[in-house]
């Protein structure tokens, strides 16, 4: 375990090192991100069983199949928001990923989870380098900066709502991305 944390933070500092320097760019080709949606799913979803978390996909109907992005960088903001999203979830509780096309080529990716949620006054704090609400967790606290350094490449936004609308407890975190390639 420790091994595993120590390897995550050397390769977080040393992608928003990258970031930071200019030297860190898109590779943009075709991504299924359906596929990509479904491929996460499927790899979480034995860690979401082991705790009886119901892990969950909602798709709309006018999400693109593909889209010109970077594949690495949408898999990299999914492995971020689902770990966390799993590691903040009660054992029996339930992760959705929702995905939706917003307005012309701009799509929206959220992990809604019904964990303990997070107070608004922390909720700025979030996206700073190494912070962490939680100790008894794992991570170094740098896994949503990176992400929002990511998001930016694309000029897309990136946030949590907590709790969600119509919920009393939880967190939704999103990112919308300009998907190039669609109208």
């Amino acid at each position: 375990e420790g091994g595993r944390n120590l390897s995550a933070l050397i390769n977080n500092t040393l992608e928003i090192a990258k970031i930071q320097s200019g030297s860190t760019e898109l590779n943009i080709t075709k991504v299924n991100l359906k596929e990509l949606l479904n491929q996460a799913k499927i790899f979480w979803n034995k860690w979401a069983g082991a705790r009886s978390i119901k892990l969950g996909l909602e798709i709309s109907p006018d999400f693109p199949d593909e889209i010109d992005g970077d594949a690495e960088k949408i898999k990299q903001l999914l492995f971020s928001f689902l770990s966390n999203a799993l590691k903040f979830t009660p054992d029996g509780g339930e992760v959705i990923v929702e995905a939706k096309r917003i307005s012309g080529g701009e799509v929206k990716i959220a992990v809604l989870d019904n964990g303990s949620g997070i107070k608004k006054e922390e909720q700025e704090k979030l996206f700073s380098p190494f912070m962490r609400l939680d100790n008894t967790k794992p991570g170094a606290g740098l896994e949503l900066f990176l992400s929002k350094r990511i998001v930016k490449l694309w000029n897309g936004n990136i946030g949590v709502v907590s709790p969600p609308e119509g919920k009393v407890k939880g967190s939704r975190f999103y990112f919308t991305l300009y998907a190039r390639g669609v109208e």
